[in-house]
């Protein structure tokens, strides 16, 4: 009998929609993906790389754990909802031949799906090039063999487990419902493994636990070369074997088991009723006609009412009296408790839990969770009548169908009520747990009514409308979840952003702690209005299918339709469809008129028109900005900047300006006076309109204005340029806009144009600009000795030194923060003004920032006698940590006025910002932070390291190194303006914690140089940093270890000396990295000269290692030691190959622990490469040895503790 069972499900399945559904989802989602080069690789790696496709077919499994969970959850549980357990129990049908038959023909079809997910991968690596939408150089010559043996090894063992599992869960509960459960369990938990992955490097636990084997791909191509990833698979052998053998071998066991337990009458057996006990003594006899009483039979509206609210109530108990909504929904809030427990965090220390990580949260991970509950349950609501069969007598009933149809909406929308409120209760449930009672109701309150009430109301009218659309249950799943995943794919993966033809989506609002939703409220409250009548016009027109009796014809459901859609079911559609006309005409005159709707590849067309006629204004002759005088009006609860600023400049070139290229890039407005005259201007450049903004203007000017000088600016002239701008917003926009203009959280960069040719702008990407017909582009490092480059500041401003006076108004509640000492404040008007000067001149650029500020004040005295005013500026609801703050800008200001000079301003204030705003942006006298660092750290435990003190005396740290010494514009220049200042705070973190706060911020730095080095291959030496994790983590790691071999107080000289060289230099050549090296080149001694080149000329890690090591007592507490070394240090070339060192002779540091880490023997040797022997004696038991305790030294891998 197995044939017969196999090929009639062969049969069955290629009868049902749902097969060609996900086939046919999984077919165009690779070849979209592919097709667009949207899959993650590395420079030069190829789309249809091996190591791509790898890493695709692990990633395209858990796509396919929906697909396996939909296909072999039915084929059993289908024999219990149509009741033939009496053919199976009466025929000669074996169990080996039922229950093998069933699972191979299911599976073939996950299976068939499977390759049509690769199927897609091929199309679309020849649709892409075809069409244009990649070029042909993103790929290269497709291998058969890359896409089988992927297959073979990743996409077959994982759909194996889990159609083995979810074919097993249902033999053995007999309930579909375990599906939906087991299904989201194993979601979930995938998630929560990551998150613990992420923080583990056991390779083990990272290669093993994953029956995906999607993180140890990851972690098995890291560091790989693109010439690695695109000629060799990633081939299955060591632990990545492993975990195949053991997620293979356990769907094995649990397949086996299954079958095992299996047979037909405990499958088949279900309750037969209960047997009717005749009571003892039964009741008298009565007459007939004593009972028949007179009926009056109503079906008005009191019975209709009556009705609904009775079959409401019935539809709530079938949900609530369901055992596996429950543990579907406690599976989710264990989750979703893990996650705000846990929250966010760094540093190994967390925040406090607050509302708005909350809703974060919930919005970006659990929504989609949400939906799944609610698709399953609609299904259930729907078709419960034919599952029960009682759609046999419900069409004979007298209750209507918009009341059969209105009760199970109402269940569904008390339903979706309920999950909306579950976030606000597990908040304020975690905030109490973890000692938090700081509840932003009022946040609550906004995020459920705008927020999470609509979003959930809006999946039900959406699961309601395709499951009354959809006749079976799991068809109705299938499309339901397909629909659903694509609108957000087109979104994720911005292949259709358009929110008012994308259902159920809005602008993004992220909430924050000092604005809540802020500005953003209005635009997500239309669009939530406009979606949840979309889905009111759904429900109306799709009730007119709703199958009452039994399934019917697709025929008989349109004439039934046709009958239906009359008197009120009409006339509330006419009515729904005109209020959803008018509401989204309202959103797309703010969206595509007042404002501009345009696609990333319309973006990418004008980056492209821009480069190809704007181009040749980059080499534009451009005046410099001496002095600045400004006014500025903020206006938070507007969204809305006007500004009135005063310029003096000056032409440092050797030819006279006539001409000024000025970009009006997110300027509302402005207007420009030179020399007391209006200029008139031309628009070089006109763009083509967006194809949704069809009522603007067609094509619509750029920004660029080009401006020709009433009298020519001759070399070493100066002029007074006077601009007037306004920065608003009109309307409102398809998602997040006006981000610094929040209503408590303002931050406004002075409101200029840009000054010349923006090449920011344009596209960064070859294969883009490839299509574009552009030529391609390559970042290219500006030598040290280029003259112009030495002249201009990092931040290529067109500035040296200015003089900036700034008086500047806001709401009369709000504080404002700017460069500069605060000269005098007042009110007027209404309105808070403040005037800002200048102690001595400043590099640009600046900011201001306005809110509704608490302040709190200190001062630090100097050396020199000054006292220096210390403010910090928060949120009231965020002053837990103001202290810390204080601390680390008295400690800052005082340490590095002694290590580098005095601090040559009269103040220095630290101010939170929104989420939005920059973190730890340091500009003079002034350091603009994010509420999201160390505001709301939890440090209420003791001993956590103090994350706060390390970014706040960094940031201060900065206005020696990068405010008073400006770096230059020349590779490597960003270590004067990011490096130095990351070991400067190594040092003070390391004076007031000691070694334990010191360790937590190296080794954040080891794993950032570590995990940059392994992405970017070849690194460049120091000298010539361009890389992040080359500027930034290194030089701090490399001067910390300077400073261990030289003494802290020497480097600190050398320092210090070269700070006094290029300390506010105006005009001339900055520093750049030859001249800090050149300045601590004269303070190294000889003896470490070796490391000074190795760290900053070479690239140069070592790899020191302990081979044995032992400890035997010689009496009186002495301890002989006795440890085998291999000494080698390694160096790179510019391809990334090692060679190993020559003539090595370096100082490398032996150090000796006893119980609890207690130092018992440190001391400095020299060695040379290869093995070496020690003999150390100490007094007292040693514990462990190490090599380099102190980590001074770049290793391949970090040392440990050797244990004795």
């Amino acid at each position: 009998m197995f044939l017969q069972i196999f090929l009639f499900e062969i049969k069955y399945r290629l009868r049902r929609p749902a097969f060609y559904l996900f086939f046919f989802f999984g077919l165009i989602f690779a070849i979209l993906n592919f097709a667009n080069g949207a899959v993650p690789t590395i420079e030069k790696e190829f789309v249809n790389a091996p190591a791509v496709l790898a890493i695709f077919s692990s990633a395209a499994s858990i796509f396919l754990l929906l697909v396996s969970s939909s296909i072999m959850g039915v084929p059993l549980y289908r024999d219990i909802e149509h009741n033939t357990k009496e053919y199976y129990l009466s025929y000669p049908i074996t169990k080996a031949g039922y229950f093998w038959g069933r699972w191979l023909g299911s599976f073939l079809f996950v299976v068939l799906i499977s390759i049509g997910v690769l199927l897609g991968a091929w199309l679309g690596t020849h649709i892409g090039p075809a069409f244009g939408l990649s070029s042909a150089d993103s790929y290269e010559p497709n291998h058969f063999y890359y896409y089988l043996y992927p297959f073979l090894t990743l996409v077959l063992p994982n759909i194996f487990f889990t159609s083995a599992l979810f074919f097993g869960l249902v033999a053995v509960f007999k309930n579909v419902k375990v599906i939906y459960s087991s299904g989201l369990f194993l979601f979930l938990g995938y998630i929560i493994a990551n998150f613990f992955l992420s923080n583990i490097n056991n390779p083990k636990v990272i290669y093993l636990t994953d029956p995906f084997l999607m993180n140890g791909l990851r972690a098995a191509t890291a560091g790989a070369s693109a010439q690695q990833l695109n000629t060799s698979v990633i081939h299955m052998e060591g632990l990545m074997l492993t975990n195949r053998i053991i997620w293979v071998s356990v769907g094995a066991v649990i397949l086996l088991l299954t079958y095992l337990r299996f047979s037909f009458e405990r499958f088949f057996s279900g309750n037969h009723g209960r047997r009717i006990i005749a009571p003892d003594n039964p009741p008298p006899r009565t007459s007939l006609q004593s009972k028949f009483r007179k009926v009056h039979i109503d079906l008005g509206g009191p019975y209709y009412r009556k009705t609904w609210l009775s079959l409401t109530r019935i539809e709530l108990l079938n949900i609530i009296r369901d055992n596996y909504f429950w543990i579907i929904l406690s599976g989710g809030l264990i989750f979703l408790s893990f996650v705000f427990y846990h929250g966010p965090g760094g540093y190994k220390v967390w925040d406090y839990p607050r509302t708005v990580f909350f809703m974060d949260v919930f919005d970006k991970v659990f929504s989609n969770f949400v939906f799944f509950i609610i698709i399953f349950y609609t299904g259930e609501a729907v078709h419960r009548e034919r599952v029960t069969r009682y759609a046999y007598i419900n069409d004979a009933l007298p209750p209507p169908t918009w009341v059969l149809n209105l009760s199970k909406l109402t269940s569904l929308c008390c339903l979706a009520t309920f999950l909306a409120i579950v976030p606000v209760l597990l908040g304020c449930g975690v905030q109490i747990v973890k000692g938090f009672y700081q509840f932003n109701f009022p946040l609550y309150g906004t995020a459920f009514l705008s927020s999470l009430l609509p979003q959930m109301l809006g999946m039900v009218f959406f699961s309601y409308t395709v499951h009354l659309l959809v006749n079976n249950k799991f068809a109705a799943h299938a499309v339901g979840i397909t629909i659903w995943v694509v609108l957000i794919l087109l979104s994720e993966f911005h292949y259709f952003e358009y929110n008012l033809l994308l259902f159920g989506h809005t602008p993004v609002a992220l909430f924050t702690d000092m604005d809540g939703i802020g500005h953003m409220l209005r635009p997500v409250l239309w669009f939530q209005g406009y979606w949840l009548i979309a889905g009111a016009l759904m429900v109306v027109l799709g009730s007119t299918l709703y199958t009452r009796g039994l399934s019917s014809s697709l025929k008989e459901k349109r004439q039934l339709a046709l009958e239906r859609f009359h008197g009120s079911s009409r006339w509330g559609a006419l009515l729904l469809f005109i209020v959803l006309l008018a509401t989204g005409g309202y959103i797309y005159y703010n969206v595509s008129y007042l404002n501009e709707y345009l696609t990333e590849s319309e973006k990418d067309k004008r980056s492209a028109i821009e480069e190809q006629q704007l181009k040749q204004y980059a080499d534009f002759r451009k005046p410099w900005i001496i002095r600045i005088r400004q006014t500025a009006d903020l206006f938070p609860s507007e969204q809305r900047a006007v500004s009135h600023t005063w310029l003096t400049i000056a032409n440092k070139n050797n030819r006279s300006i006539d001409t000024l290229l000025l970009d009006g890039d997110n300027l509302t407005s402005y207007d420009v006076l030179y020399n007391d005259q209006h200029l008139s201007y031309t628009n070089p450049l006109s763009l083509p309109r967006g194809k949704f903004n069809l009522f603007r203007s067609n094509p619509e000017p750029s920004d660029y204005r080009l401006y020709v000088l009433s009298t020519s600016l001759k070399p070493g002239d100066t002029a007074q340029v006077e601009i007037t701008s306004e920065k608003s917003n009109e309307g409102f926009r398809n998602n997040l806009y006006a981000l610094g203009m929040l209503r408590n959280g303002f931050v406004f960069n002075g409101g200029l144009p840009g000054l010349g040719y923006d090449d920011d702008e344009e596209i960064g990407n070859n294969d883009t600009r490839k299509k574009y017909g552009l030529p391609e582009k390559h970042e290219k490092d500006i030598s040290h000795d280029d003259s112009t480059a030495r002249g201009t500041m990092q931040s290529q401003v067109n500035a040296d030194l200015i003089d900036l006076d700034i008086t500047v108004s806001t709401n009369a509640d709000q504080w404002v923060v700017a460069p500069g000492h605060l000269e005098k404040e007042w009110i007027a008007g209404g309105r808070h003004y403040f005037h800002y000067i200048q102690d001595h001149p400043i590099y640009p650029p600046y900011a201001m920032a306005s809110a509704r500020y608490a302040v709190s004040r200190d001062t630090v005295a100097l050396q020199d006698g000054r006292r220096i005013g210390l403010e910090v500026l928060y949120d009231p609801k965020n002053g837990a940590n103001v202290d810390r703050f204080m601390t680390a800008l008295r400690d800052g200001i005082r340490s590095c006025s002694q290590r580098y000079g005095p601090y040559p301003f009269r103040q220095m204030r630290v101010a939170e910002v929104s989420f939005f705003g920059p973190a730890m942006l340091s500009f003079s006298q002034t350091i603009l932070n994010t509420e999201r660092v160390g505001w709301n750290t939890d440090m209420r435990e003791p001993g956590l390291p103090d994350h706060i003190y390390y970014v706040t005396t960094a940031a201060v740290a900065e206005q020696w190194w990068g405010q008073i010494v400006a770096p230059n514009h020349t590779v490597g220049s960003r270590i004067i303006s990011e490096g130095l200042p990351k070991y400067i705070a190594l040092m003070l973190t390391k004076h007031k914690y000691g070694d334990k706060g010191l360790d937590i911020q190296l080794e954040r730095w080891r794993n950032d140089y570590s995990w940059g080095r392994r992405s970017w291959v070849p690194e460049q030496d120091l000298l010539h940093a361009n890389q992040w994790f080359q500027y930034s983590a290194k030089p701090a790691l490399v001067l910390y270890g300077l400073q261990g071999l030289l003494g802290e107080d020497s480097l600190d000289a050398a320092l210090r000396s070269f700070k006094e060289e290029f300390a506010f230099r105006n005009g001339g050549f900055y520093a750049g990295t030859e001249d800090l090296y050149h300045a601590l080149d004269t303070h190294v001694p000889d003896s470490l000269h070796y490391f000074l080149e190795d760290s900053w000329k070479k690239v140069c890690l070592y790899d020191n290692r302990i081979l044995t090591a032992s400890a035997i007592p010689l009496g009186g507490d002495q301890y002989k030691v006795t440890v085998k070394l291999d000494i080698r240090k390694i160096y790179f070339d510019s391809m990334g190959k090692e060679q190993p060192a020559t003539g090595m002779n370096d100082y490398i540091d032996i150090g000796v622990n006893g119980q609890g880490a207690a130092p018992l023997y440190l001391h400095r040797y020299k060695f040379p490469a290869g093995a070496q022997t020690l003999e150390i004696v100490v007094k007292g038991k040693p514990a462990s040895i190490q090599i380099d305790p102190h980590g001074y030294l770049l290793s391949r891998a970090p040392s440990s503790p050797y244990a004795l």
